[in-house]
């Protein structure tokens, strides 16, 4: 993103940078759904330290 904005783009096509790609995931459907909470339940005991 830093090559894309001024003045940080003049040196970046000096230096002949390449903007990197956007990050992507491979199934954006499945990483929007929020998790699944249950507030009824009771909740689990931690791991003694």
């Amino acid at each position: 993103m830093l090559a894309r904005s001024f003045p940080s783009n003049l040196t970046a096509m000096v230096f002949n940078y390449d903007p990197k790609p956007s990050f992507t995931v491979q199934n954006e459907a499945q990483i929007s759904a929020p998790p699944k909470v249950d507030f009824g339940a009771p909740a689990a005991s931690a791991p003694a330290r």
